[in-house]
């Protein structure tokens, strides 16, 4: 992996992409994107405005996996949402692949502090990595919805199952979260919130899950320390009792 002073942002008007924060940034401010979105833009950019095929990008952003052409195509989705008014800067090449269209300049990384008054949650102690329970059967009849879910949550920040009660939300949910979690940093964590009835209590379940504490602001002089800076993969269940 390269350093984060060998991984440039890129600038077209509006829009950075920032190779060594994994931030797509528009007017400034980041904007959600999912990890494998992320990716796609990632390998757009360093084409410098050239045709990736679609093999290209499958086998760059999947390496040795079976994909399939629709995984592809709801990522790009997901590009196009996040690039939100900036979204044409995306192009498809009917049959062939994509390319990033816009004149991109191209600038070193540097670090940079946080924006003034951006509260961080710092970790308590070591995470152990998931807290999801064991599965003690398998999920029967759900490869298809198992693989859609999978596609999604690998490119949207935030993915939302719903419908009535006893269908297997829970379960479906969990079991790619088996899956995915360990591609994160922090691990896979589970939040059950069927227990609160205030909504205000939201945040603290989240914390209380992850063992963190909220609300510290780290000194000015002390960068956020590698455990302190990595990203968790959430699920959290039966939201619709906060409401």
């Amino acid at each position: 992996m390269l350093a984060a002073g060998d991984r440039p942002v890129y600038a077209s008007g509006e829009c950075e992409i920032d190779l060594a924060r994994r931030e797509l940034r528009i007017l400034g401010s980041a904007v959600p994107i999912g990890g494998r979105a992320f990716e796609i833009l990632e390998v757009l950019a360093q084409a410098a405005g050239e045709l990736v095929t679609k093999d290209e990008l499958m086998n760059r952003v999947w390496p040795g996996a079976v994909v399939m052409e629709n995984t592809l195509q709801v990522h790009a989705a997901a590009v196009r949402k996040a690039l939100g008014p900036y979204r044409g800067l995306l192009k498809t090449e009917s049959g062939r692949g994509y390319r990033l269209l816009g004149e991109w300049t191209v600038r070193p990384y540097h670090a940079a502090r946080p924006p003034v008054g951006l509260r961080q949650l710092r970790a308590t102690d070591e995470l152990a990595g998931t807290n999801f329970p064991a599965s003690l059967t398998p999920l029967i009849g759900r490869s298809a919805a198992q693989q859609r879910l999978h596609d999604l949550v690998s490119a949207y920040r935030v993915v939302t199952l719903t419908g009535p009660g006893g269908i297997g939300k829970t379960a479906l949910a969990l079991e790619v979260a088996r899956r995915v979690g360990a591609e994160f940093a922090g691990g896979g964590w589970l939040v059950e919130l069927a227990s609160l009835s205030d909504p205000d209590l939201v945040p603290s379940a989240v914390a209380g899950a992850l063992r963190l504490r909220l609300g510290y602001l780290p000194k000015p002089s002390h960068g956020p320390s590698p455990k302190r800076s990595c990203c968790w993969f959430l699920t959290i269940v039966n939201m619709s009792s906060t409401r």
